[in-house]
C-alpha cells in the first residue's frame, strides 16, 4: 500500500481508499475459493482485478470530471466497504483448510524465518524505488507534482500518469489484502483499515509532500517500518490496544 501511495503523493495527488480495496480484494478472493472450483491461482488473479479496478475507477472520475482525488476515493472507500460486507454477509471467511493459501503468508523460506510476503514486498520496494530514480516514467511524475502547468507544456499527458499512478495503488493494495488473508488464513472484513493513512505517513516522514513532486520509496518504507515497530512495541510492552491509537 505504501508502493501506491508514494507513487501518488509524488504526482500530487493521495488515496483514502487502499485498506478498503485490500480488505475487499482477500473477501473476493476467499469467496471465490469457498464457493467456486477455480484454482487458487485464478481466483489469485481475479481478486487482484479488483485494485485495477477500482484504480482505474477513481483515476476515470479525477480525469473525466475533475473530481478532487480525496474526493473520488472517499467514494470508492464507501462503495469497497459495502461490497465487503455483502460478500459474506459481514463475516469474515475462514480459510484455513486450504494449506496452498497459507503458503504466501506463513511458509518459512529455507529455514530464514522470511515468509514469500516479505520477499514479495521487498522485491517490489526495490522495483518501485528503481522506477522512480531511474526511468523516464519516474522522472516524469516528480516533474507533474511538482509543476504540473510545466508538465502540460511540455507535452506529457499528465490525466494518463495520474490514471497509471491510481491503478498501481490499486493492485498495490489488492496484493495486500490477499497477503494479509494469506497470512492470517483468513479473509476479513477490515484487514487493513488504517494502511492507507500509514502509508501517506509513512511517505511525510521521508519528507514527501501533500503537494506533490517529492518523495522517496525508501526512506518512505522506513518511515512505515517506524511506525509499525512503535506498534508492535506498545504491544510487547503490554499497553493496551485501547490506548495504541492515541
Amino acid at each position: 500500500i505504501l508502493i501506491g501511495e508514494c507513487y501518488l503523493m509524488i504526482a500530487g495527488e493521495w488515496d483514502m481508499a487502499p485498506g478498503n480495496v485490500a480488505s475487499l480484494a482477500g473477501m473476493v478472493w476467499g469467496a471465490l475459493i469457498v464457493h467456486t472450483q477455480l484454482a487458487y491461482w485464478l481466483c489469485f488473479v481475479i481478486a487482484l482485478m479488483v485494485g485495477v479496478i477500482f484504480g482505474a475507477f477513481t483515476g476515470g472520475v479525477c480525469n473525466r470530471f475533475g473530481v478532487p482525488a480525496w474526493m473520488a476515493s472517499y467514494a470508492v472507500m464507501q462503495i469497497c466497504t459495502t461490497f465487503t460486507y455483502l460478500i459474506n454477509d459481514g463475516k469474515a471467511i475462514p480459510l484455513r483448510e486450504h494449506a496452498p493459501i497459507k503458503w504466501l503468508g506463513q511458509a518459512d523460506l529455507l529455514g530464514t524465518g522470511l515468509t514469500p510476503a516479505v520477499i514479495i514486498m521487498l522485491v517490489l520496494i526495490g522495483i518501485g524505488a528503481f522506477i522512480l530514480r531511474y526511468t523516464q516514467f519516474g522522472r516524469n511524475l516528480y516533474l507533474i507534482g511538482g509543476n504540473r502547468e510545466a508538465a502540460y507544456n511540455v507535452g506529457l499527458n499528465v490525466n494518463l500518469y495520474r490514471m497509471a499512478c491510481f491503478i498501481i495503488c490499486g493492485v498495490m493494495s489488492a496484493l495486500a489484502g490477499l497477503l494479509f488473508a494469506s497470512r492470517s488464513a483468513s479473509a476479513q472484513i477490515n484487514a487493513c483499515g488504517l494502511c492507507a493513512f500509514n502509508g501517506i505517513a509513512g511517505t511525510m516522514i521521508s519528507s514527501g509532500s501533500l503537494a506533490g513532486g517529492r518523495g522517496n520509496l525508501i526512506m518512505a518504507a522506513i518511515g512505515v517500518f517506524l511506525i509499525v515497530s512503535l506498534q508492535n512495541g506498545l504491544y510487547m510492552m503490554g499497553v493496551s490496544v485501547f490506548y495504541q491509537y492515541m
